[in-house]
């Protein structure tokens, strides 16, 4: 029999609701705007923090990050022991467009003006730190890989990527394509910034000139960096994964992230809180759809299938007329 989490989720304007999330398996969060996906999924990793059923590395790689769905959403957990690795990949790192050099140097001259300045009580010093604390709040998405890399098992990360070749191999046969039509870049990422290789082209190429295609590519390292960590039990949050990917990627993500769930060593948990139709429908546990419901005046979390208003074929058929 599988392992899992009973999880309950509640809250003062949330109409909550109790599910299991299975070991091997991958969750999706989906619904409209503003219904609390992202703090409900939060919150599941608040409660394990809170109960101290994660790691040191976890801890350091949560942060404050969570704090936010302290007080929307309540999360209760049951089934789980301690060890538990976790982490959470925020959708603004999905939509880095790149890691320019134009941006350490403007940081570093930011850098010196500050040490120049009275402590930042206001004016020109408190504009530096701000600007300061915004680059580097967009850029620690390298500073997470780099955390990561310390404590990885190659083993298991050879292992890791083996089973997202695989899953790349299937989409692109059938979708009839390349595979590095559905993955093109190989991001590395070191003390100094991205390297970024395209395999279509076999060389390595200028950051600058590929754009947003360096956040799916940092999302994609991180996902397989994250499951080669040794650990018990991990548990990932993804937020909204489809934001710098094709409908096709989207796909490939989805089921390459339920592969390494399912596949390697651990109790393995992820939730991914999304828009998109192709991730909710590419996962085989039934989505949890967020609403907010205008006659009691609450939001509303229901394990479903996804209802029509949500549905590419809705989509469609509203816009054909039909």
């Amino acid at each position: 029999m599988k392992r899992g989490i009973k999880v309950k989720l509640s809250g003062e304007r949330l109409r909550g609701v109790e599910l299991v999330l299975e070991a091997g398996s991958v969750r999706a969060f989906t619904g409209f705007n503003a219904t609390l996906k992202s703090a409900s999924a939060r919150a599941i990793l608040l409660a394990l923090l809170d109960l101290q059923l994660v790691t040191p590395l976890s801890e350091e790689l949560l942060g404050d990050r969570l704090e936010g769905a302290r007080g929307l959403v309540a999360a209760e957990v049951e089934g789980v022991e301690g060890g538990v690795l976790g982490y959470v990949v925020e959708d603004y790192r999905l939509v880095l467009r790149a890691y320019l050099q134009s941006v350490k140097d403007k940081l570093e001259e930011l850098r010196g003006e500050v040490r120049r300045l009275e402590p930042p009580t206001g004016g020109i010093a408190s504009e530096a730190y701000r600007l300061i604390r915004e680059v580097e709040w967009l850029l620690s998405g390298s500073r997470d890989v780099l955390k990561l890399k310390e404590s990885v098992d190659t083993k298991l990360l050879s292992r890791a990527e083996r089973l997202v070749e695989e899953v790349l191999g299937r989409v692109a046969e059938r979708a009839g394509v390349r595979v590095e039509d559905v993955a093109p870049l190989h991001l590395t990422v070191t003390g100094e910034g991205f390297i970024v290789r395209d395999e279509r082209l076999g060389s390595e190429v200028q950051v600058e000139s590929v754009s947003s295609a360096v956040s799916s590519a940092l999302l994609w390292e991180l996902t397989k960096l994250f499951f080669s960590v040794p650990a018990a039990a991990r548990f990932l949050v993804v937020e909204e994964p489809e934001e710098a990917m094709s409908p096709l990627q989207q796909v490939a993500y989805a089921r390459a992230l339920e592969r390494l769930a399912k596949e390697m060593p651990g109790d393995n948990y992820a939730v991914v809180t999304t828009h998109s139709p192709y991730v909710a429908v590419a996962l085989s546990a039934a989505p949890v759809y967020f609403r907010w419901d205008w006659d009691s005046k609450m939001y509303v979390a229901e394990e479903s299938t996804l209802p029509p208003s949500f549905t590419l074929a809705e989509l469609l058929l509203l816009k054909g007329g039909g």
